[in-house]
């Protein structure tokens, strides 16, 4: 109910509450820290200091600062959540699963609340309730083997970050019981459950040169109108265009697409890069040369963005943080 100019004074006081923690935890470092020296910039590798300086960190004051663990974003905090997640990893293996889910702002959930001249970005109250009740939603399925087989989940694991356009959107991490790992002996049965459960072509049906999507979960046949709607939601969604922009994939217009979408030539079948051990999707056309991977039953039932890709490693684990 509230304007985009009353949504920037709640934001407004809401940072002062913020200052008002944050001037409490400085007034209190010494007697956090115990006398102990904080980290400095000269004590960070040359990643951690590239990460320091996008993050808008400058070494021009001479104002030391210090954030808890209990302060939340801040990287003590977010080391912890790593930490957390690498024990998950050493204790049960490698994620199988890495999805990234992508709000839709013309969800029927949320058009149907807003007003007269409105649209989602001026009510980011019902697109944040939306998008974590269809995430919620999402993860049962998932736990309950809607998606891969009927396959238990081992553990998962996701965090919800905002967009540069201001939409919520979430990357999600799970391990199945019995299923293959990238370095598992059956090669051919990795290769199998990956091309039985991602996608990085146009969906084609019985009937459809070379085929990549059968029955499931009981289902005999596919109707039309379904054949119909899953063609059009992955062009809609998962059709990768190249941009130059602050998120874009590109620097400059004639650079190559660092996501990789500049291959030019088919891919028959899906295989081990043995130089990144990463999964390699089979395209067998050329038009699906820009699709991001995805899996259509969770797309259906997500209707919007969602890439979804074969993990097998434990940097996707700490990605999320």
């Amino acid at each position: 109910m509230m304007a985009r100019l009353a949504q920037y004074w709640l934001m407004d006081f809401y940072s002062r509450v913020l200052d008002q923690r944050m001037s409490i935890i400085g007034k209190m470092r010494n007697r956090i820290m115990m006398g102990q020296a904080r980290q400095i910039s000269d004590d960070l590798n040359e990643h951690e200091e590239q990460d320091r300086h996008a993050a808008g960190y400058s070494d021009e004051s001479k104002k030391e600062s210090y954030l808890p663990s209990s302060a939340h974003g801040s990287p003590r905090h977010m080391a912890a959540l790593a930490k957390n997640a690498l024990v998950l990893v050493s204790e049960f293996g490698c994620p199988h699963l890495f999805i990234t889910l992508t709000c839709n702002p013309k969800w029927p959930e949320i058009i149907s609340q807003l007003l007269d001249n409105h649209i989602a970005f001026d009510h980011p109250d019902v697109t944040a309730v939306v998008f974590k009740s269809r995430l919620d939603q999402l993860k049962v399925n998932l736990r309950n083997g809607k998606y891969f087989d009927g396959r238990d989940i081992i553990y998962t694991f996701h965090v919800i970050e905002y967009q540069y356009w201001g939409l919520p959107h979430a990357h999600l991490v799970a391990r199945f019981e019995d299923a293959y790992d990238i370095d598992d002996p059956n090669q051919e049965g990795l290769i199998e459950f990956v091309n039985s459960h991602f996608l990085a072509e146009m969906p084609r049906f019985d009937g459809d040169d070379c085929q990549n999507i059968y029955a499931f979960n009981g289902v005999n046949e596919f109707t039309d109108e379904y054949r119909r709607k899953a063609v059009e939601i992955v062009r809609m969604n998962n059709t990768h265009k190249c941009a130059v922009a602050i998120n874009g994939c590109k620097k400059e217009a004639n650079d190559e697409c660092r996501r990789g979408y500049n291959r030019t030539d088919t891919v028959p079948e899906t295989f081990v890069n043995e130089q990144t051990n990463r999964i390699v999707y089979r395209r067998r056309k050329i038009c699906d040369l820009m699709i991001v991977p995805y899996n259509l039953y969770m797309m259906m039932d997500w209707d919007s963005h969602i890439n979804v890709e074969y993990s097998g490693s434990a940097y996707c684990a700490l990605y999320l943080y």
